[in-house]
């Protein structure tokens, strides 16, 4: 996770203040998830009132902005926006739980999903801090954007999918997948893969250490996509051809 260069004539820490400064990024789009716990962020009730998107609408409707953003939708207070996010950040990068638990960790499962952060962070929060304005602040601090998003926490890989396997027979066909990274020809562990025809089907599965899984459906599966992701990979997808 990196600090992205903000508008062109405005400090870093200032621009997403202004929502005009969102379509001055120089380097979009980069990062696209923005993390804030500066007053009213998020406020979408300003477009209610009719003074135009908040900064996080302006970042996710830009379709050169963002995918993601966690501010605050009415007024944050400093002492406990800073908190929030020294808790979010050990949770989505350490993968530990803040000196307060010693004894709890996570794992890359539990941590990756940018809403599953967000939501372990106002846990932590909520069994350190009794403050009332600090419980000001984690209540008004919301999450816009897709919580199930994985967030990148490291160099991505490419992934490469391959169809090793497709046999009809008794009506039924059998799909085999192979996962690698691209680069590497490692295979891709636990990689999630989706095997996915409109108006025929919808099935999940999960690599094992080879980097194989397969599917069976009724049927044919000739069309059918097939798509693999995984934690810090980006994802690939192949066409399954007639057996």
């Amino acid at each position: 996770m990196q600090t992205w260069a903000a508008a062109k004539d405005a400090p870093t820490y200032w621009s997403m203040i202004f929502p005009d400064s969102i379509a001055e990024l120089e380097n979009k789009p980069k990062y696209p998830v923005a993390y804030s716990w500066s007053c009213s962020t998020n406020n979408f009730m300003h477009y209610a009132f009719g003074e135009g998107h908040a900064v996080s609408e302006e970042w996710l409707f830009n379709d050169d902005g963002g995918v993601g953003y966690l501010g605050n939708t009415n007024e944050g207070i400093f002492g406990g926006g800073s908190y929030l996010t020294w808790f979010f950040y050990r949770v989505l990068l350490n993968k530990t739980a803040p000196p307060q638990n010693p004894a709890q960790a996570l794992t890359d499962d539990d941590v990756y999903l940018l809403g599953l952060a967000q939501i372990w962070a106002k846990y932590w929060f909520s069994v350190t801090e009794t403050l009332d304005s600090r419980w000001y602040t984690v209540y008004v601090h919301l999450l816009s954007g897709e919580p199930e998003m994985s967030v990148y926490t490291g160099d991505p890989a490419a992934l490469a999918v391959e169809i090793i396997g497709n046999t009809y027979e008794a009506g039924k066909t059998t799909v085999k997948v192979e996962v690698n990274e691209e680069a590497s020809g490692t295979p891709a562990y636990v990689a999630k893969v989706c095997l996915y025809k409109p108006n025929g089907f919808y099935l999940t599965n999960i690599t094992n250490n080879q980097g194989h899984c397969e599917f069976v459906v009724d049927g044919y599966a000739t069309g059918g996509k097939v798509t693999a992701s995984k934690h810090n990979c980006v994802p690939a997808s192949a066409t399954v051809p007639a057996p």
